[in-house]
């Protein structure tokens, strides 16, 4: 049998490999202007957490949870889909205020699905999680909780 010595190079090089829940999976953070602290939490097995603070020291202690939410992800490609289960009456939380980016929302809407795109690790550069680039609504993998700092917004 003849190998194509290209198609070795290019697999080998990592070219072909497919994104799976356990490379998304993570706590990822966005900081509002204002100052409080949005959380998804993407496990392996596909279910996820979001969580939203109204202070750095509250996200820093895992204590006083403004909104909680757990339910189910997808994942296609390097698309990440928080999903509506209606029949565990759990609904994606969307806290972002599109009218006035500066600030989240006072309570945060119910949503049928929340989509995203997810960016792998590139250099000094963690994950993130794109929900709107444009407006740099972009959560960053964050795993040590005491690293987000008071006075700074998303980088």
């Amino acid at each position: 049998m003849l190998v194509c010595p290209v198609a070795l190079l290019l697999c080998s090089c990592g070219f072909f490999h497919t994104t799976t829940s356990a490379d998304v999976a993570g706590e990822y953070v966005y900081k509002y202007k204002s100052g409080e602290i949005e959380v998804w939490i993407l496990h392996p097995d596909f279910t996820y957490q979001q969580e939203f603070y109204k202070t750095v020291a509250d996200y820093r202690q895992g204590a006083s949870v403004a909104f909680k939410n757990s339910g189910t992800w997808s994942l296609s490609t390097n698309k990440v889909t928080l999903l509506n289960n209606k029949i565990a009456l759990s609904e994606p939380l969307d806290f972002f205020d599109y009218g006035n980016i500066k600030r989240p929302l006072e309570k945060p809407l119910h949503v049928d699905y929340l989509p995203a795109d997810w960016y792998g690790s590139s250099g000094d550069e963690g994950a993130t999680i794109a929900i709107n680039q444009d407006i740099d609504y972009v959560l960053y993998r964050d795993s040590n909780r005491n690293q987000v700092q008071d006075n700074k917004s998303n980088p």
